[in-house]
């Protein structure tokens, strides 16, 4: 194993394993898919060859895209396009290699798109060069120290992700604030990827062998559901809400890593503090993991999506051509009819498995290969799933 690699394989190994055996999803999609599992996701990928054309955080194969690149912010529908769409240099490539296309069950597709998506939240560690003048340019300097004092960040030494850290400052937040203005010290911002720098440059200050290494626990996804709950966040973050103050999480995706969402916390502690101070509730406290198990139920509420609109679908199955093979007497099978069969995991690996044979039709055809826009497998799911009349 490269340096490299070794850099990232805790990430690979306890990133992946953190959902391992929890059922991710919920809804009416099949039971596989509700049960994907990001770790099984991992050996999928290895074992199907994947990581020889495409790398994951730059490790493995160039000749593809990054998948923890590509897979950034997409659902699992959006996901399954963009497969689609690679198709036709990927059967090539794998022809010129003379190597079989790999067959994915559906259990295995939904464990492989699982990891994939999962990677951007789990990031990767930060830069402690970085995130020295991180410490000093947001004035972290005046008030915090890496000695054992009152106000040290020794006791966060330990930790590999800026979660607790992230924590930690959501809870004092309101002291923080206070201090600050006492100080006339503006509030810090923090952008892109600073709190994980931050975090990276507090262990760099802290012998190894006295911070140890502490990874993210393994969240639950139903008590982080749960925490979602009981801690007010569904009040102002999902429709139904009592209030809606701010985004509805169950909707927005969260495009950014978790150490960029930890700053985006931080940013809007203080007007979240002043909306639930003037609806005369307490501020939520987080203890022990609760943050890191909220913030991975929510990110994953995006990847269960199932938005689509049928009578948009419709038009992309006759517009983008599914029509042409796969209407009354065509040489596919008739998914206007069949359609019911395919809820979206089983439409997006029959996809998958399907795809050298529609690529060799549609070449001897001489047909232009079909390109899926970000949303259009989610509204042909929608249709062919359709009620009959």
């Amino acid at each position: 194993m490269t340096l490299r690699a070794c850099r990232y394989g805790w990430m690979l190994i306890a990133g992946a394993a953190l959902l391992a055996g929890t059922s991710l999803l919920a809804g009416d999609t099949a039971a596989t898919l509700e049960s994907a599992n990001p770790f099984q996701g991992k050996v999928v990928i290895t074992s199907k060859g994947c990581t020889a054309c495409h790398s994951i955080w730059g490790v493995g194969g160039k000749l593809g895209p990054d998948l923890a690149i590509a897979g950034t912010d997409q659902s699992f529908q959006q996901l399954a396009s963009m497969f689609w769409n690679h198709t036709p240099r990927m059967v090539q490539l794998l022809k010129q290699r003379g190597r079989e296309w790999p067959i994915l069950s559906e259990k295995e597709m939904a464990d492989a798109i699982s990891f994939i998506y999962y990677l951007k939240l789990l990031d990767r560690p930060g830069d402690a060069a970085q995130g020295k003048q991180v410490f000093q340019v947001k004035r972290c300097v005046s008030c915090h120290s890496l000695k054992r004092e009152s106000l040290s960040l020794m006791r966060f030494s330990s930790y590999v992700s800026p979660v607790n850290l992230a924590q930690a400052m959501w809870n004092a937040g309101r002291t923080m604030h206070q201090s600050q203005r006492d100080a006339g010290i503006a509030m810090p911002l923090f952008e892109g990827r600073e709190m994980a720098d931050l975090q990276a440059y507090i262990r760099s200050e802290v012998p190894s062998s006295a911070a140890g290494a502490v990874y993210l626990p393994l969240p639950d996804l139903a008590r982080g559901a749960s925490l979602f709950r009981s801690k007010g966040c569904v009040n102002c973050h999902q429709s139904g809400g009592r209030n809606a103050l701010g985004p509805d999480l169950s909707k927005s995706p969260l495009r950014k890593s978790i150490s960029e969402i930890c700053g985006v916390l931080w940013n809007h502690s203080f007007a979240m503090q002043a909306k639930i101070a003037a609806q005369g509730t307490a501020f939520p406290r987080l203890e022990g993991s609760e943050l890191a198990e909220i913030l991975a139920y929510v990110y994953f509420l995006h990847f269960s999506r199932d938005e689509g609109n049928p009578a948009q679908g419709e038009k992309v199955f006759a517009s983008k051509g599914c029509v042409t093979c796969h209407g009354p007497n065509k040489q596919g099978p008739d998914l206007q009819q069949d359609g019911d069969r395919f809820e979206m995991l089983r439409l997006a690996t029959s996809m998958w498995n399907h795809a050298p044979i529609m690529y060799q039709s549609m070449e001897s055809e001489v047909m232009k290969w079909i390109q899926l826009d970000p949303n259009d497998m989610q509204d042909l799911s929608k249709y062919l799933r359709r009620p009959r009349r």
